[in-house]
């Protein structure tokens, strides 16, 4: 897998991760890990049953597990979402920020499977 390809690929710093891993295998060890990780599930199922208190838990466990993975345009998306739900209400531009951390998740989805895994 070629990880700086994939990192510019998905708005992501392969620096900032290399800084925090210490190799290859390692992060993508990591990233590897991304799909199976329930967070983002829980968020579509949460916000499709506008359970609003279980969408900012997922959305807040989202952009931390981006943050930790250097996923920088995720991470962004999913702190919007985060901070549009923090109140236990939506705000008006909740729909708007959770269709960019679809679009995000899906493009790092898409990434990985680019590089075939």
């Amino acid at each position: 897998m070629d990880l700086k390809k994939f990192y510019d690929s998905v708005g992501g710093s392969y620096e900032e991760i290399k800084n925090r891993l210490p190799t290859d295998k390692l992060i993508e060890k990591f990233v590897l890990m991304l799909p199976k990780d329930p967070c983002y599930n829980n968020l579509v199922d949460s916000m499709g049953k506008e359970d609003w208190k279980a969408a900012f838990t997922a959305s807040h466990t989202l952009k931390g597990v981006s943050a930790n993975l250097a996923l920088k345009k995720l991470c962004a998306s999913a702190g919007a979402l985060t901070e549009d739900l923090r109140s236990g209400t939506p705000a008006p531009t909740t729909q708007e920020n959770y269709q960019k951390v679809q679009n995000d998740y899906e493009a790092v989805i898409a990434a990985l499977k680019a590089e075939g895994v």
